[in-house]
């Protein structure tokens, strides 16, 4: 299995975007926490302590890229989660606007953000598939 973690951001294809997102969605589904913890710094000032999900952070962009770029039709599920959980956010290099609170996050806070909605997302799905049987 190719190790995708060490890959040059600006090197993936799109197959290995979405190889990664699928990973990444399964990271989380297997896991639990955020992707980086808000820590004080030793000058005081507020800091992040990345988990193992914060591994992704350089792969950020280009899985949204990903994402976005796909074909509804071509879907895998992970690739659903993963692009339903960026409704209300957008990406403008490595900026992005929480358009639901009006202000741009900082790249740690959106990993956050998309570990706490995919995870909302799988538990939906768990739940009406348990209800369908």
């Amino acid at each position: 299995m190719t190790n995708l973690s060490d890959a040059n951001p600006y090197e993936l294809d799109q197959v290995g975007a979405r190889t990664l997102i699928d990973y990444f969605v399964e990271r989380i589904k297997s896991t639990g926490g955020p992707a980086f913890v808000r820590t004080v710094g030793r000058d005081g000032d507020p800091d992040f302590m990345a988990t193992p999900t914060g591994q992704f952070l350089p792969h950020l962009r280009r899985m949204y890229n990903c994402a976005i770029r796909e074909d509804a039709n071509t879907f895998s599920e992970r690739l659903r989660v993963f692009r339903n959980a960026w409704q209300g956010i957008e990406a403008f290099g490595t900026t992005y606007l929480y358009e639901s609170e009006g202000r741009y996050l900082i790249p740690e806070e959106v990993m956050n953000l998309l570990v706490k909605r995919i995870r909302g997302e799988l538990e939906a799905d768990a739940e009406a598939a348990a209800a369908d049987d």
